[in-house]
């Protein structure tokens, strides 16, 4: 299956009824067991001073976000492993 990259007008699309206090997370794939995910909290939107742009951040055609693992976000949205 061949995935397209999610655009910022398909996230706000998806987020519509959401509360303002839910927690975002990242899916991220385990290669080695392609049945398992790892579930990271999203920490970051947009650019900031931890991440270079490599350009003008106005001018750019990505946004990004940052997830981070469990050891470094206190604890919110802790790493999880499950089937998909």
């Amino acid at each position: 299956m061949t995935h397209r990259p999610l655009t910022v007008g398909d996230l706000r699309a998806e987020l519509v009824g959401w509360p303002d206090d839910a927690v975002l997370t990242v899916a991220v794939p385990d290669r080695s067991a392609p049945t398992m995910v790892a579930m990271l909290p999203v920490v970051a939107a947009g650019y900031g001073p931890d991440l270079e742009t490599g350009s003008d951040p106005v001018l750019t055609e990505r946004f990004p976000l940052t997830a981070a693992w469990h050891d470094s976000c206190d604890g919110v949205g802790a790493e999880t492993r499950r089937d998909r």
